[in-house]
């Protein structure tokens, strides 16, 4: 992970996964193969809460 931006409001994080697979997916990906997925978290707080997550992939 990789913090990209921070402010009093929201935070956004950069995510790079990389797992190999304990089991056959329908979508023909194969147990063994790597699998590797980019993608980001936003996090939007108010009032000191967190009020929102998004995650993008």
């Amino acid at each position: 992970m990789q913090l990209t931006s921070i402010s009093s409001t929201k935070i956004k994080i950069e995510i790079a996964y990389e797992g190999t697979l304990a089991v056959d997916l329908p979508n023909g990906l194969k147990a063994g193969e790597s699998l590797e997925l980019q993608g980001k978290s936003v996090f939007k707080i108010k009032d000191n809460k967190l009020i929102m997550i998004e995650d993008y992939s």
